[in-house]
């Protein structure tokens, strides 16, 4: 995670432009952040990416539709099986 809040100390798109891997990174941060957001408290670039990203306006809409799944758990509820009964 340090290696990512270096490169977004430098530009506000890892490429320096908005791609793909932007809304990867983001999907892994957003996730981390409804985990424990704690966790980011040491990379404040990543912190100001993930808010920038909730910032896009096609994002913001989407997130605020009713068409957005909110996919993480509560924490210490996950499974990797994706909550399926075995």
């Amino acid at each position: 995670m340090s290696q990512f809040d270096q490169v977004l100390k430098e530009c506000e798109w890892l490429t320096g432009n908005l791609t793909i891997a932007n809304f990867y990174l983001f999907e892994r941060i957003d996730m981390i952040h409804e985990m424990e957001s704690k966790r980011l408290d040491p990379y404040p670039n990543l912190i100001s990416f993930r808010e920038r990203s909730l910032q896009i306006p096609k994002v913001k809409a989407h997130r605020n539709s009713e068409n957005f799944i909110k996919l993480w758990q509560i924490p210490g509820t996950t499974a990797w099986n994706n909550g399926d009964k075995m």
